[in-house]
Order: C-alpha cells, then sequence, then structure tokens
C-alpha cells in the first residue's frame, strides 16, 4: 500500500490563484507515490523512474514559485521541466541512447567537480571513467548532447510538438529575459 502524503501548503495557495491546481496535485501525487515506490528496477526503467522524480521535483517548485506570486520565475522552470519531459520520452523511445545519456551524465558530473575544485584523491574514483568517456566522445566527433537532436524534434518525436509551440518558445523567452514577458506582466503574474 502507498502512503498518501499530505499536501502542502503552497499548493492550497496557489490553487486559490489558479483553481484546479490542488485537485491536479492529488491526482499526480498519487501517481507519483506509485511510480517512485518500485525501487527494485535496472537499466532504463530505473533511469525513467530517477528522471520522473526529478519532474516531480519541478512541478513541485513550479507550485511553490506561483503560490508566491512568482510567475516569471515558475515559468522559467516550466521550460526545465519540458526539457527534462521531452528528454525522458525520447529515451525510452530511443533505448538504444542509455549508454549515452548515463555518460554524459557522470561526464557533466565529472567536470562539475573539477571547476569546482574537488581534490585529486575525492575525483580518483571516478577519473578514469570519465577521461575514458570524454576519449570515446571525442573520437566520434565531441557531440554536445548524448541525444544529438534538439528539443523541438525531440518534442515532435515524444508527440509533445504542440506543447513545445504553445508553451516552450514563451518559457525560453522567460529564461532568456526575452522582455516581451516582462512587458505582458497581469493579475496572475
Amino acid at each position: 500500500m502507498i502512503k498518501q502524503v499530505e499536501t502542502p501548503d503552497f499548493v492550497e495557495e496557489a490553487d486559490a490563484f489558479f483553481p484546479g491546481i490542488a485537485e491536479e496535485y492529488s491526482a499526480l501525487n498519487r501517481l507519483s507515490l506509485c511510480l517512485l515506490a518500485n525501487r527494485k528496477v535496472d537499466g532504463l526503467e530505473r533511469t525513467a523512474l530517477l528522471q520522473c522524480g526529478i519532474a516531480w521535483q519541478h512541478y513541485n517548485a513550479i507550485l511553490l514559485l506561483l503560490a508566491n506570486r512568482f510567475g516569471i520565475q515558475s515559468l522559467v522552470i516550466c521550460r526545465t521541466l519540458f526539457e527534462s519531459v521531452v528528454a525522458t520520452l525520447y529515451l525510452i523511445k530511443n533505448p538504444s541512447l542509455l549508454p549515452d545519456f548515463l555518460d554524459y551524465g557522470k561526464l557533466a558530473f565529472y567536470n562539475q567537480a573539477l571547476v569546482a575544485g574537488l581534490s585529486e584523491s575525492k575525483l580518483r574514483p571516478i577519473k578514469v571513467e570519465c577521461e575514458k568517456i570524454r576519449n570515446r566522445i571525442r573520437k566520434r566527433g565531441g557531440m554536445k548532447y548524448w541525444h544529438q537532436s534538439t528539443i523541438k524534434k525531440m518534442a515532435e518525436a515524444a508527440r509533445l510538438d504542440v506543447f513545445y509551440e504553445n508553451v516552450y518558445r514563451d518559457a525560453s523567452a522567460a529564461a532568456h529575459s526575452d522582455a516581451t514577458k516582462t512587458l505582458s506582466h497581469g493579475p496572475r503574474g
């Protein structure tokens, strides 16, 4: 049996501005509890479930921002959520990309650790593997992304191109400080 979690205050506050959010949250919360309860899976399924957990965190952040009337900021997180969902669905449709997805994640973590100045002794356990990944990527032409695509093309493949056209462009405009988003400020943020 999956334990029901109490609805956070910020969800009720967001619902006051955007009626229906609390009901949506409740349904998604039940779904997330079921999805994220299965910890015994491996491979692509485990990766997809972990990505669902990240998407759930983004969704909660959006509601928290909305509850506090940070509409533009929530739109920026919507962009991140959309990219995460699209990439996960694309990965599920293209399971042969799982090794590249995981390798790019490892390499991103390693590069961040290098930039942060972590000591050689702390990086030693992952250094050899990450350097092999880096060399393999260089030999393949230095691919920029694990998916070798664009968000638009992945959205089309995941059949979310309507959301790309109607939401992603506005969210990207907000993320890149496009003035049109700040000029259209209204009572709903």
